[in-house]
């Protein structure tokens, strides 16, 4: 008997569904591609975000279901090798995953779709969360009766994991989740709890949060952004691994705090950290201005750091391909350093349906970013660069992880080829057509990164470039 259709999903999208925006059909090259296009709730009123999930095939299940059936505008039926095909991707166009492209044959040769594991499935995993267009399409050539989603008989079903953020008592959980081994351990990495502690005389913030087990748990170090929120990417970190994530002190205001003069008083701010709340060893994840303080804990206290993971890390000195002066730059240089892509981007509307179009430099990430530029910019006073660091590394005996965006001009992608030959145990993966903010810029590449270090997986990644 044949593997059973995934039966944990907790939602289905279709035409009735909130998240359908519109019905269209578009004439190009000869062909007709018609369907109906889907957004992924935007954050509500509190600023949290969903996530929908298509569970692809696995040793024990063939996937989630795809229910379809369009007719033509003439009331007939589609051909058989009519393409259909569902796709997910951010709302500029990058981070594309095609979940089914096959023939409407597969759907016409099933007489009652709703029949126990009668179904088509979906052929990939997917994850879509802010941001993220869903579309599923019919194409035809130009000529042939042209397909009709608007039809009373055209219907769609897309059988999925739909997950939310709940908060109640100073606990906050993604709610409604029933799921999940097949989708990379969504659940466990999505609850946590907001906690503080007092670590060389500060108020420390933090999140913890994700899966309780053998793996040792995970230091998530912030860049120029700040924390405050359980990311997506947190999320990703938190399916394997008991994660913290915590706010260091300075960024809330913008400016260094008193006492804290160097990367250095950063760096013994978080051994601290550690210490209080009881991580002996762990995995260091750090971005940024969190990468140069998680180099500088590796180097200092090599016995404390399991494993390594850089992500446009600053703090090397490459005098080929030197650091910029974060004083020096203006708002527009600094948005062009930081970002792989400028200009104007489709954005949903907060409510109701349609999209807006959003400029990247006015963004609410630019105003994140170039505050936090403004702290560091007052910490280091001058090119983001250590050379005696630099010559340090090569110490660090940890497995390393550095991920780079080939784009970036805050932190140039020589930086990380720098440290790839300085590492013992690194390797580098660099994501093409992405800036200092793999997270933001390429979210579910910059997951998918994470979770197969952590997990020891070797996949091919489109747009990545492994080193």
């Amino acid at each position: 008997m044949g593997l059973g259709l995934f039966d944990g999903c907790n939602y289905t999208l279709q035409r009735e569904s909130t998240e359908t925006q519109r019905e269209f059909a578009q004439h190009e090259q000869g062909k007709v591609t018609a369907g109906w296009e889907m957004w992924v709730p935007p954050p509500g009123p509190d600023g949290v975000p969903y996530q929908i999930i298509f569970v692809g095939p696995t040793p024990e299940h063939r996937g989630g279901a795809i229910r379809l059936h369009m007719v033509t505008q003439d009331g007939g039926e589609l051909p058989d090798d009519a393409e259909v095909r569902l796709e997910t991707y951010y709302k500029t166009g990058v981070e594309r995953t095609v979940m089914f492209q096959g023939p409407y044959a597969q759907f016409r040769a099933i007489p009652d779709q709703h029949a126990p594991n009668a179904a088509v499935a979906v052929q990939k995993r997917a994850e879509a969360g802010e941001d993220y267009v869903i579309r599923l399409t019919v194409t035809v050539p130009e000529g042939e009766p042209q397909p009709d989603p608007t039809a009373d008989e055209s219907f769609f079903e897309l059988e999925c994991v739909k997950l939310w953020w709940h908060e109640t008592a100073g606990t906050t959980s993604w709610a409604d989740t029933s799921y999940v081994a097949g989708a990379m351990g969504a659940e466990a990495g999505a609850i946590f709890t907001r906690d503080r502690v007092q670590v060389s005389g500060f108020d420390v913030m933090y999140l913890t949060g994700g899966h309780d087990g053998d793996m040792a748990p995970v230091l998530s170090l912030h860049g120029m952004g700040g924390a405050g929120k359980w990311e997506a990417y947190h999320m990703a970190l938190g399916t394997v691994a008991r994660t913290y994530v915590p706010q260091l002190p300075g960024w809330p205001e913008g400016l260094p705090p008193a006492g804290i003069g160097s990367v250095q008083d950063y760096a013994a701010l978080v051994v601290e950290f550690l210490d209080t709340v009881g991580i002996d060893k762990g995995t260091l994840v750090g971005h940024s201005i969190g990468g140069w303080i998680a180099l500088h804990v590796a180097t200092a206290h090599p016995d404390r750091v399991a494993r390594l993971i850089l992500v446009d890390a600053m703090g090397t000195e490459v005098p080929s391909a030197p650091a910029p002066d974060l004083r020096t730059l203006d708002e527009e240089s600094f948005a062009k350093a930081v970002f792989g892509r400028l200009g104007l981007i489709a954005t949903a509307q907060a409510y109701g349906f349609g999209a807006e179009w959003e400029n990247v430099r006015r963004g609410p990430e630019f105003e994140r970013q170039w505050k936090g530029r403004g702290l560091v910019a007052s910490l280091v006073q001058g090119p983001c660069a250590d050379a005696n660091l630099t010559r340090q590394v090569r110490s660090i005996g940890a497995d390393t992880l550095l991920i780079w965006g080939r784009l970036d001009g805050i932190v140039p992608l020589q930086h990380g080829e720098a440290l790839r030959a300085a590492l013992p145990r690194a390797k580098l993966d660099v994501l093409d057509r992405c800036g200092h903010l793999p997270m933001v810029e390429k979210p579910e590449t910059f997951h998918r990164l994470l979770y197969d270090f952590l997990v020891g997986v070797e996949e091919e990644i489109p747009d990545v470039v492994k080193v």
